[in-house]
This record gives structure tokens, C-alpha cells and sequence, in this order.
């Protein structure tokens, strides 16, 4: 039986908001799905609150980052990191992607910090603060480019109202979805949003839209804005799609086949994962237990990096006497394979330790085996590794 409309706002929760992170190729539709759910929602879902449409906002990354730096994210050292965010040589693509995480911060911190948050207040805030604060230009440039996005969809959902009173209501009152369109080929790039879902104890689910490298090169070809096709078909190789065997935390996703983004189904199946992820809110975590998990978490991480090493310099190793006695290659041949394995070794360890590649859990699997039966860790780090040198 369908929960009545009033049970579903009560499990709604104060926060109410939900992020929900759309990925996959450019030329998959994501921008055009995005545009779907932002139409009148809660016919599509018996389930959903009368009278409590919710308020959509669209983030398109391509609305803020200028195109001309849309190539930087194909760069083989331009995968994000937490730790080059605070290098001095971080390049600008990085740089509007982290202040653009940092404006989603602020909009969610007021909303929460608020009783009855009202965007539009919300809005002045981030203004007042844009124009008070030293901050660097390109800081400045995304938030200009957020409020004028945000303010022109809540304009043009406003004018949709019948009266102005019910506007200013549901202005204060209804669900806010912030549909976050990007390509997000890397899993870090979605474990942002989880984070930021985590902090603000928001909603967070993922829509991937599968789509194959020639279907989206087909599809991009059509836009007026199109991507190389070099682009579409590297960012393919590198695409790490939601998989809750990789990291727990992606549980809540739908997968969607580009063909049927703009039917009804599709559109009802997401709007049920949205109000899954609305009425079950990222839990933070507890505050008397952090120093505690943060040392334990560095233990187990420790602990993880040290014996993929391992299994990596077996790897390099084994590749390496196998190129040797099959004496086909001259000295600089073997020093540039050796460089060439090192490097993607070194690439690897650095996914783990951010966190975009997560290897099965030591304490439940042996860290030694015999040569002739690798456990499930050693398998996974070995797959990984020659799926590595593939696209390097």
C-alpha cells in the first residue's frame, strides 16, 4: 500500500534536500534529462507529496567551466586528488571544479543552518559574501554563474505558480533536488557530493547514463557545442561507473540505457530514487567517534597501500623478467617498460589511497597465498594493474 502524502513529508526530515549526480559520456543526454525532471514530478510517483513539488536546481558543469578547459580533464596527471587541490600548480580546471564543490557547501550549510530555509535568502547570502570577500577571480566567476543559474530557474519555476502566495510556501517548504550534471567519469569526482551529502546530512543517489564511445561520439556529433571525439573516447577508457562492490557508498544509483531517457518510466524510476534518497538522508559522522575511526581508518589504510605495493612490485618484477628473457628488446626498450610500469604502479597506489579504487577488505581475505592460487585482494590489485597499463 502506498504511504499517504503526509506520512511521506513526515519521513521527509528537516534537511530535505537531496543531491543527485549525474554522470556518463558527453552526448548521453544528461543535460536533457536534466531538463526533463525539472517539469512537474509528483504525477509520475503515487508516492510523492501533493502539493509539495519539489524545487529543482540544475548545476551543468558546461555552464560554469569554460569549454576551452574541458580538455585538461583528459590529462594523464589530471586525475582529481585531495591532495594536489592545495598544490600550488593545481591547474584551472581543478580550480573551478573546487569552487564550484565550495558554493554547493555554503548553499547547503545555509539551508540547513535555517528554519524554514527560502532560497532566495539564501541567495543574498551568497551574493553578500561573493561581493565582501577577497576571494580569486575564478572563486568569484562561479559563484556569479551559480546565482544567475539558480536565480533564473527559480524565476521561471515561480512564474509556474498560480498565486503568489502558494510561491513563497513551497519556496520554504518543498524538497530541493540539486541535479548535478557532469560527466564524473572519475568516482572521486562523485564521492564529493556523497561527502558534502554526509556533512549536510542530505539525500544522495547517482544516475549514470550508459552509453557506448560510438553511440555518444554519434550523439555529440549532432550538438552545436561538441566534444573531440579523442575526448569522448579517452574519458570512455577512463569512465569508472557506479558500483557498490567497488565502494559501498554508491548503493543508491540507476542505470540508465541512452535510449529510453526521455520515456516515462525512466522518469518515474528516478523520481522514486530521489524520494528514496530524500526520506533516507546521509548520516554524518558521530562526533565523540571521529578521532577514534580516523585512526583506525589510517590503520586499515596503511595497512591496505602496504600490501598492494607489494603485490604491484611483484607485478613490475614478473613483467620485467619476462621482457628480459625473451631478449627482444634492446636497453632503452627495458628502461622505458620499466618507467612505463613504475608509473602506472605509482597511479594505482595513488587510487587507493584517494579512495577511487577500493581493493576487497584485508580482514576478510588472506594477505599471503601460494604463487598458483592468488586470493580475491591479490587478483583485484592484479586486474587493476594491467587494466592500468592498458590506458596509460
Amino acid at each position: 500500500m502506498e504511504e499517504t502524502s503526509l506520512k511521506v513529508l513526515e519521513r521527509l526530515g528537516e534537511s530535505k534536500i537531496c543531491l543527485a549526480a549525474l554522470c556518463g559520456l558527453p552526448g548521453a543526454g544528461k543535460t536533457s534529462l536534466a531538463e526533463s525532471l525539472m517539469g512537474p514530478c509528483y504525477r509520475l510517483h503515487d508516492g510523492w507529496p501533493e502539493l509539495r513539488d519539489p524545487i529543482v536546481l540544475h548545476l551543468c558543469y558546461d555552464e560554469v567551466i569554460p569549454r576551452h578547459l574541458q580538455m585538461e580533464t583528459m590529462r594523464e596527471d589530471d586525475a582529481p586528488r585531495a591532495t594536489t587541490l592545495q598544490s600550488p600548480e593545481v591547474s584551472p580546471w581543478k580550480t573551478y571544479r573546487k569552487e564550484i564543490i565550495s558554493s554547493v557547501d555554503f548553499i547547503l550549510e545555509r539551508i540547513r543552518c535555517s528554519k524554514t530555509p527560502n532560497l532566495r535568502d539564501v541567495y543574498i547570502d551568497l551574493d553578500r559574501h561573493t561581493r565582501s570577500q577577497d576571494i580569486s577571480p575564478i572563486a568569484r566567476e562561479v559563484r556569479t554563474k551559480l546565482l544567475s543559474l539558480f536565480q533564473d530557474q527559480l524565476m521561471s519555476r515561480t512564474m509556474k505558480v498560480e498565486t503568489p502566495s502558494s510561491s513563497e510556501c513551497e519556496l520554504e517548504t518543498s524538497p530541493i533536488v540539486f541535479l548535478i550534471d557532469d560527466n564524473m567519469f572519475y568516482r572521486s569526482m562523485r564521492y564529493e557530493y556523497y561527502q558534502l551529502a554526509r556533512k549536510h546530512s542530505a539525500g544522495f543517489c547517482q544516475i549514470y547514463l550508459h552509453c557506448s564511445s560510438d553511440e555518444a561520439i554519434a550523439r555529440n556529433a549532432k550538438r552545436q557545442q561538441a566534444v573531440s571525439m579523442e575526448t569522448i573516447i579517452k574519458m570512455a577508457g577512463k569512465m569508472e561507473a557506479p558500483n557498490q562492490q567497488a565502494a559501498s557508498w554508491e548503493r543508491n544509483v540507476v542505470q540508465i540505457l541512452v535510449e529510453s531517457v526521455d520515456s516515462e518510466d525512466t522518469l518515474s524510476a528516478l523520481w522514486s530514487l530521489i524520494l528514496r534518497a530524500l526520506m533516507a538522508p546521509e548520516s554524518p559522522l558521530q562526533e565523540e567517534n571521529i578521532e577514534e575511526k580516523d585512526s583506525c581508518r589510517a590503520v586499515c589504510a596503511t595497512n591496505v597501500i602496504h600490501w598492494v605495493d607489494q603485490i604491484l612490485r611483484k607485478c613490475v618484477a614478473k613483467k620485467m623478467t619476462l621482457a628480459k628473457d625473451k631478449g627482444s628488446m634492446t636497453k632503452v626498450e627495458l628502461k622505458t617498460l620499466a618507467a612505463k610500469l613504475n608509473s602506472a604502479r605509482q597511479n594505482l597506489l595513488q587510487q587507493v589511497r584517494d579512495c577511487t579504487v577500493v581493493p576487497p577488505p584485508l580482514d576478510a581475505e588472506k594477505t599471503t597465498s601460494r604463487d598458483d592460487e592468488p586470493n580475491n585482494f591479490e587478483t583485484f590489485t592484479i586486474d587493476l594493474f594491467d587494466k592500468q597499463l592498458e590506458v596509460s
